[in-house]
């Protein structure tokens, strides 16, 4: 990824990011997984090709699950979460029937990037 220009986050490795004057295009990779995101769908829509001429890519398109976190899409933005995740280690574990816990966030919090103060450092 760096020798197309990414960036590898200081945060995660496995996080590549690619600022233009123009756009900004986000790939993270884990193991054979690999998401691919951006403000420009032309330059995502290259890069995909770009490494399928590499790589044997199988296209999902609109991303739902991944890495254990579900993706739906609203008016306004994305909605995440990671219950079928969570159910599932429960599952594995055998502890699905035990009682829940409450979590230590605030549960239905709504992120916007028009609220709360700049970030000092904007890398990822």
């Amino acid at each position: 990824m760096t020798s197309l220009g990414f960036v590898s986050s200081q945060s995660d490795h496995s996080l590549f990011i690619l600022h233009t004057l123009i756009s900004t295009t986000i790939v993270l990779v884990y193991v054979d997984d690999i998401l691919v995101t951006g403000s420009d769908s032309q330059v995502v829509t290259r890069l995909i090709a770009a490494l399928n001429s590499e790589f044997s890519l199988k296209d999902l398109e609109t991303v739902n699950y991944f890495l254990g976190i579900e993706v739906t899409y609203i008016v306004d933005g994305i909605h995440i979460c990671q219950a079928k995740y969570a159910r599932d280690l429960l599952i594995k574990a055998q502890m699905a029937g035990t009682k829940p816990s409450p979590t230590p966030m605030t549960s239905g919090l709504r992120l916007s990037a028009h609220q709360g103060d700049p970030m000092v450092d904007v890398q990822m």
